[in-house]
């Protein structure tokens, strides 16, 4: 019971999925530009995961990512995020145009549907 308790940091973050290098790779990618890159990685992740990751990050790469990731932000990693955060997103100028877009009701993912309409 104790060496369970005795885990390190690194490998309870490693049961959630952030770790500083998955941090450390999507900012690489984000830099490359790298959007299949920057899907790989996030695109398996639990909402929880990655509104951990965006909260990490600082506002420009932020923006750098939300601008590449084909994935986007929905509902339920909107509502994982810090709340001030939230607030600065969903305030965002860019969520009604290009990669932001709000999306139909057909698609899945908010402010990256770039197949349908906006809003």
């Amino acid at each position: 019971m104790a060496e369970e308790l005795d885990m390190k940091t690194e490998d309870v973050e490693e049961i959630f999925g952030i770790t500083n290098q998955l941090v450390s790779d999507v900012l690489d990618a984000v830099s490359a530009d790298d959007t299949a890159r920057i899907d790989e990685l996030l695109d398996p992740l639990h909402p929880a995961d990655i509104a951990h990751l965006i909260e990490q990050i600082d506002p420009r790469d932020r923006r750098h990512l939300l601008d590449r990731w084909h994935g986007g932000i929905d509902g339920d990693i909107l509502s994982e995020l810090d709340e001030h955060l939230r607030e600065e997103i969903m305030a965002s100028p860019r969520r009604n145009t290009g990669p932001w877009a709000m999306p139909s009701t057909t698609c899945g993912r908010m402010w990256s549907c770039r197949t349908s309409s906006t809003i």
